[in-house]
């Protein structure tokens, strides 16, 4: 069940999609000569940027924190890294 429901937050951001380009067609439409420059570029690429960044972050967190630890065993050596004396 918890699994369902943090998979389904990413349903949620679908939704907030559909409102950021709600907003973005709102603020063309409000404003022709100045929405039609500043919106289809502009705000496009700010909501896809802001949009891809949020769901990047949670599908990486869903498959580090929440699908690998069902199936990953930490029975290897730890981790030393190198070092340079001086």
């Amino acid at each position: 069940l918890a699994n369902m429901l943090s998979y389904a937050r990413i349903a949620g951001f679908c939704i907030a999609h559909a409102a950021f380009a709600l907003v973005v067609a709102e603020l063309m439409h409000a404003n022709p000569a100045l929405g039609i420059g500043l919106g289809l570029i502009f705000l496009n690429l700010f909501s896809l940027t802001l949009e891809m960044m949020v769901v990047m972050i949670q599908a990486l967190r869903l498959l580090y924190y929440e699908f690998s630890t069902k199936f990953f065993k930490g029975t290897g050596k730890p981790y030393t890294p190198y070092k340079i004396t001086i």
